[in-house]
């Protein structure tokens, strides 16, 4: 999984492998190691709309699970929401299969999507 940040927005781009994993374990996870190492979750859950909360060095994005059913079992590329957080502040989340980049053509693609609407 990649992970971006801009301003008020997170971005996790999810590979084939994420997503096999998210479905059978209704979670997926990436790790920066520092000390104490920094991880990023995408969990599904019984949440009315798609989340984000930060608990010590762990940001987790929740989905609602009739969400993120539709999203993995589909072609459906990506899922945004505006999230709206307990000081009232927004965060833009976008959730999305990740592609293969044309800048890298050296990259391995193997893990990546490729034709989907």
């Amino acid at each position: 999984m990649k992970v971006r940040f801009t301003d008020n927005s997170i971005r996790m781009r999810v590979r084939k492998s994420d997503l096999k994993q998210l479905k059978a374990e209704g979670q997926t996870r990436t790790q920066i190691q520092l000390q104490p190492a920094l991880s990023f979750v995408l969990t599904i859950g019984d949440t009315p709309a798609p989340n984000a909360q930060m608990q010590g060095s762990t940001l987790t994005v929740t989905l609602p699970r009739t969400t993120a059913q539709q999203w993995m079992d589909s072609e459906q590329v990506g899922i945004t929401h505006q999230a709206v957080q307990p000081d009232g502040n927004t965060i833009d989340l976008l959730i999305e299969k990740d592609f293969p980049c044309a800048h890298r053509p050296q990259e391995d693609k193997t893990d990546t999507f490729e034709g989907l609407s």
